[in-house]
């Protein structure tokens, strides 16, 4: 029971109170709180478990609830700036027990919020020391908002304690100080960390050996994602060679026990890549994981350091956590079970990449005795409309979660249904549309075009492009990936570790230096005839640079050009290459990252052979901008949202602007870990419309958004001829659902009669969703029927600009009336106005509108 709590002032003076508003604030906001966690209260009572460490205001709900009129201790400040403006789902889970907690979180609920207010909730109401709090993110993105919040709420000095940043930054820095106690690994705490294209350089040389008899099946790509889900399968790899990794991959995908390839060569293949990576001292992004799960089960010492270190850990997106992510949460929260996640089952859209839904639908609860559940479902981003037709979508989900979400906006415009006669149109109507939004006052950069596949940009950013609308491809060409930041940042890896293959390999000739792959060759069979180190062949930077095959009395630069099987003018290039990095060598332990970059641009002559290529001022800027990111102490931990603490320092004044070889290690893992797949755009910044992939809109909200292709089988996708499964099904209900909650005013969705798919023309019904979304907004009655043409939108019940009747290749009857039948929700509205307002500024519209209409009516007539 919960003692009732005085709810105005006259009741309060009747009953010989005194008003104190105050007070009263408290009193309801924890009454409130307490009725939330009654669930979670009640099954603690009935299981006969003591509470855990919990706070006055949990205390006294498990008690049974009792008023805080009847307690002189205060249960939490409720006036506190963390709590105001919060409904009361975000007031129970902010003020949840300290113990295991999941809080399911709808789209647009203020998941972000909830997380900021939990930390400020730990340390100021319940006093934890901000160097015990974990906070683990998915992007970069991310990791960077949660800290510029936490500098807002909790202070600057006290965010810097935290540790907050992704998977990968974390498990990055605990295997930086603790990797030597990982038996066995053979890597060194200065190991590499190397990204998609540097694993694919080393599976491209492997399968020249490995494919010999056909060549053609040699498919890096494929390789690198087939061992990538095969380390996402266990949740610690290490230690485990080819022949059980190819088992667990089968076992997570049944279809390929059938594939001669994963049978015969994905065994060698594995092992052939493990080999590689241990000999240059690197690890690949998923050994990151699988390596930190590792070591917190084998050593002791490190497990009791992390434990100790972070005793509160909290993690945000936890629907798209894989079973390696999961087990490192586990490992890191086992004991104390002081663990906080927000996440949302409908929002779960990662399983391609291994994410493991089941980890917030059943794991968390059956491995973490006791926890709490908590669920935000007030909707603050979208209108009415839109989450009504979200809701609609998401009830096809099989196994959804228990949410239903409540939009706080009301009402909002109708959902916009679009259909346009092929993917040309499509695009024309984007830019129309985006350019009309931008002149009514919507920033370009809250408007974003959507899609299912990379392959539907191209027409879109045509049209963008004739159309003047500034525009940004999301996941195009970033800057950490270009061909110029990644050859310095090799010179650097390379002085940082000289094992490192894969950069030695890629700088050896960058800038050209005349030493070709034949002489490549020969300096690697050179290498492989020294003397083995750890058991394994030289790498061969390990023999120029470090002087391997030397003893102390030499004091040559290399030995002798007829050992090494080198031609005189060979022989002198490679003596070139070694001097300058051995010159460059004695810089690194002087220096700070900065001056060192600087240093290896003017020694190489860099900026002079970026100059001569194409967009040569374009690429000598950006290495301009490397320049300045490395001598800037802080850039790289703000990018990635890390703290050098994150291993154990936490000092500000420690930051990474040390010299020397620590100082290098530091500034190169942080651009290692911003080159990955996580990494957005460099233009994010700028006032440019969006267009972007559905997956890559997750997390994000505008207040126009168009999702182009709502056609079946593009969405939901279908892979080749054969039906998806139901679970494939089900992610794309959730795809298509994340898609739908981005927009906050505006929602339009086009389909296309006919596109072009794979070199040929595919015609195409409408997305089933379109029909769940009209079902649930015009109530099952007819839909007015609306098409865009070459210059706009044109109501079919419009006499003066109607489309004529077009015979469609689906079933016979005309265009018009396919789209009356099958169009979902209500069109935008229209008319003979609308299309005027759409060729507004563009003098050619009305000339395309009549050149449209008389190829449609030479198509009738023929």
């Amino acid at each position: 029971r919960t003692a009732a709590v005085p709810t105005s002032a006259s009741r309060c003076l009747r009953e010989g109170g005194t008003h104190d508003p105050a007070r009263r604030r408290a009193g309801m906001a924890s009454h409130r709180a307490s009725r939330l966690l009654e669930p979670f209260a009640r099954r603690l009572r009935l299981s006969n478990r003591a509470p855990p460490r919990w706070g006055p205001v949990q205390r006294r709900a498990a008690a049974g609830f009792s008023s805080p009129a009847h307690s002189a201790e205060p249960m939490f400040h409720a006036e506190a700036p963390h709590l105001e403006g919060m409904n009361d789902e975000q007031i129970a889970a902010i003020v949840a027990p300290v113990a295991p907690m999941k809080v399911l979180a709808g789209p647009g609920s203020g998941k972000t919020r909830v997380l900021v207010g939990r930390v400020t909730h730990l340390i100021n109401e319940l006093g934890v020391p901000p160097s015990h709090i974990l906070c683990i993110t998915f992007t970069n993105k991310a990791a960077r908002e949660m800290r510029e919040r936490l500098v807002a709420s909790v202070g600057e000095e006290n965010a810097r304690q935290i540790t907050a940043g992704t998977f990968h930054s974390v498990a990055s820095r605990m295997l930086r100080k603790h990797v030597h106690l990982l038996d066995g690994y053979g890597r060194g705490n200065d190991f590499v960390i190397y990204d998609e294209a540097d694993t694919k350089s080393i599976i491209r040389k492997i399968m020249v050996d490995v494919f010999m008899e056909d060549k053609k099946k040699a498919d890096p790509a494929l390789a690198k994602s087939r061992i990538s889900a095969a380390k996402s399968a266990v949740d610690a790899c290490v230690g485990m060679d080819g022949r059980r990794m190819a088992r667990a991959l089968c076992d997570t995908r049944p279809s390929l026990k059938r594939d001669p390839y994963v049978r015969d060569q994905f065994p060698r293949l594995y092992d052939e890549y493990e080999a590689n990576l241990r000999s240059s001292n690197a690890l690949d992004f998923d050994d990151l994981l699988s390596a930190a799960v590792a070591l917190l089960r084998t050593s002791e010492e490190a497990r009791l350091f992390y434990r100790q270190r972070w005793r509160h850990v909290l993690v945000d997106e936890f629907q798209d956590t894989s079973l390696s992510q999961y087990e490192l949460i586990r490992a890191l929260a086992a004991e104390t079970a002081r663990v906080f996640v927000v996440g949302d089952v409908d929002q779960a859209i990662y399983s391609w990449r291994g994410a493991e839904v089941a980890n917030i639908r059943t794991k968390f609860d059956s491995d973490f005795a006791g926890a709490g559940t908590v669920l935000l479902t007030k909707n603050y981003r979208s209108t009415a409309t839109i989450v009504k037709a979200a809701q609609a979508v998401i009830s096809e989900s099989r196994d959804r979660s228990p949410l239903e979400l409540d939009a706080v906006r009301p009402g909002g415009k109708d959902v916009a249904v679009v259909a346009t006669e092929d993917e040309i149109e499509e695009a024309d109507f984007a830019a129309r549309e985006a350019a009309r939004a931008a002149r009514s006052g919507v920033p370009l950069k809250d408007i974003a075009v959507l899609y299912r596949t990379h392959s539907q940009s191209r027409p879109l950013e045509e049209a963008f492009i004739r159309a003047g609308v500034p525009h940004v491809v999301v996941g195009d060409t970033a800057f950490y990936t270009r061909k110029e930041i990644k050859d310095l940042v090799a010179y650097l890896r390379v002085l940082f570790n000289s094992r490192d293959t894969v950069s030695l390999q890629r700088i050896i000739n960058t800038p050209p230096r005349k030493i070709g792959p034949g002489t490549l060759e020969k300096l690697e069979a050179w290498a492989a005839d020294l003397p083995w180190v750890d058991g394994m062949p030289q790498p061969l930077g390990m023999a120029l640079l470090d002087r391997t095959w030397s003893t102390p009395d030499q004091d040559d630069l290399l030995p002798p050009a007829a050992d090494m099987g080198l031609a005189a003018g060979a022989y002198k290039a490679v003596g070139g290459f070694v001097s300058v990095m051995r010159e460059l060598g004695e810089v690194v332990e002087v220096s700070d990252p900065g001056e060192l970059t600087e240093e290896v641009v003017r020694r190489i002559g860099f900026e002079e052979y970026v100059a001569d290529m194409e967009n040569g001022d374009e690429r000598a800027g950006y290495v301009k901008e490397l320049v300045s990111i490395a001598s800037d102490p802080f850039a790289v931990e703000s990018l990635d949202g890390t703290d050098g603490g994150a291993a154990g320092g936490g000092d500000p004044a420690t930051k990474r602007k040390s010299t020397g070889h620590e100082g290098l290690g530091e500034f190169l893992e942080g651009i290692s870990l911003l080159m990955s797949a996580e990494t957005r755009s460099e233009d994010e910044g700028a006032d440019a419309v969006r267009l972007m992939t559905l997956h890559a809109a997750k997390g994000l909200e505008f207040d126009t958004v168009l999702i182009t292709g709502c056609e079946d089988e593009l969405i939901p996708f279908k892979r080749g001829d054969a039906a998806a499964d139901a679970a494939e099904h089900d992610e794309e209900v959730r795809l298509f659902y994340v898609g739908l909650t981005r927009a906050k005013r505006k929602l339009f969705l086009c389909r296309a009669f006919k596109r072009q798919r794979f070199g040929r023309t595919v015609y195409a019904d409408p997305s089933p969703f379109l029909e769940i979304i009209r079902e649930s907004l015009v109530g099952g009655k007819p839909p007015q029927a609306r098409r865009m043409g070459a210059g706009g939108i044109n109501p079919a019940d419009d006499a003066a600009d109607a489309d004529p009747p077009r015979r469609a290749a689906l079933g016979g009857d005309s265009l018009a009336e396919h789209l009356r039948r099958t169009t979902g929700a209500k069109a935008a509205t229209g008319g003979s106005p609308a299309f005027r307002k759409y060729a507004a500024g563009d003098t050619g519209g009305y000339a395309k509108a009549n050149a449209w209409k008389r190829r449609m009516n030479s198509a009738r007539e023929g």
